[in-house]
């Protein structure tokens, strides 16, 4: 990405002052994050600087973040055990990045929802996170672990795909992957064993309606029941 801009700027001369990422001192990128204070970077690296801790300030002025204080705050609350007040702060960071989106505060809070149990605001915090940040494979890991608790299973393997092409060597996304799979295939089990209850002459019918190659009654259930998750 850095590489194309610069391959722009051989072609088209330096841009303007104005144009410029005071993080990584090119010329902004199409996303970009305006913080409080009015200074507008590339996303990614403004996320980048707010997900270092001791990064609480804006780069060009050095004005607070007030996000990444809060940020800050909600993990030292977590390591303490005080999960609710930890869960609260980063629902109040998430408030004062409205026009910087970032992608941290809603992975972390993903992380908190997981542990009691609120699978369905986990896999919309996730989710948030992976659209915010494409290139983080943390993200699209447990966007797609959400994803199959809550049932999901096809879009966790989409997501788990992502993680995969971010880090292919990673167990821990391969095993992810294979629960994905076997759960999709032990959906299928009840479609098959419900025809598998059909009388004969009900799947001649259903074979000429539909032009389908069905098995054998018998051959049917065996199948559906030797499939496993």
């Amino acid at each position: 990405c850095r590489q194309s801009r610069h391959s722009g700027l051989a072609m088209t001369g330096a841009p303007a002052a104005d144009e410029l990422c005071a993080i990584c001192l090119q010329k902004r990128s199409v996303l970009t994050s305006t913080t409080h204070c009015g200074h507008t970077f590339c996303r990614r690296c403004l996320d980048e600087w707010r997900d270092a801790s001791n990064n609480g300030d804006c780069p060009s002025c050095r004005s607070r973040l007030p996000e990444a204080y809060c940020c800050a705050e909600a993990c030292v609350l977590a390591e303490q055990g005080q999960n609710k007040q930890a869960e609260e702060k980063l629902r109040e960071a998430l408030s004062l990045c409205a026009q910087a989106p970032w992608a941290a505060p809603h992975y972390n809070l993903g992380l908190l929802l997981s542990r009691r149990s609120d699978l369905a605001g986990a896999e919309r915090e996730f989710r948030r996170a992976a659209e915010l940040r494409s290139d983080d494979a943390d993200a699209a890991l447990n966007w797609g672990k959400a994803l199959i608790c809550v049932g999901r299973h096809h879009e966790a393997l989409a997501a788990l795909s992502r993680a995969k092409r971010l880090q292919p060597s990673s167990s821990e996304v391969k095993q992810a992957i294979a629960r994905a799979e076997a759960a999709v295939r032990g959906a299928r089990g009840p479609a098959r064993r419900g025809v598998g209850a059909l009388t004969p002459r009900q799947l001649a019918s259903l074979k000429m309606a539909r032009g389908l190659q069905l098995p054998p009654v018998g051959a049917a259930t065996r199948e559906a029941t030797s499939v496993g998750p």
